[in-house]
């Protein structure tokens, strides 16, 4: 036996499927470029984004080019930070950062002279 709506009916079940489908967050990227002082990219940069509330990490290794991308990235704030222990860079650390549904955020680095480690 089939079970038939009315148009009322199935345009309250359409809505009730589209209100539940926005719920499903789509994940974010967040990419950019690592430079030093003198803009040049740094190869190998461990990048790391941090969630402020789940502690979640995620991480990736800046190309020769210096670009990075983090892939999969859930909605929340995040500490975006790169630490190169032995380098001649000061640690680079930016709290707070927002990151949307679906968002394709851009986040260059930029990596300051320090003392040798």
């Amino acid at each position: 036996m089939r079970m038939r709506l009315n148009p009322p009916m199935k345009l309250l079940v359409v809505l009730a499927t589209a209100g539940v489908l926005t719920l499903a967050e789509s994940p974010a990227s967040i990419s950019g470029t690592v430079t030093g002082p003198h803009g040049t990219p740094v190869s190998g940069a461990p990048v790391q984004a941090k969630n402020a509330k789940t502690a979640a990490t995620f991480r990736a290794i800046a190309s020769t080019k210096g670009d990075y991308t983090l892939t999969g990235v859930p909605a929340g704030t995040y500490e975006i930070s790169v630490f190169m222990p032995g380098y001649a860079f000061n640690p680079f650390v930016k709290p707070d950062v927002p990151v949307n549904p679906g968002q394709k955020l851009v986040f260059d680095i930029h990596l300051e002279d320090g003392n040798l480690s």
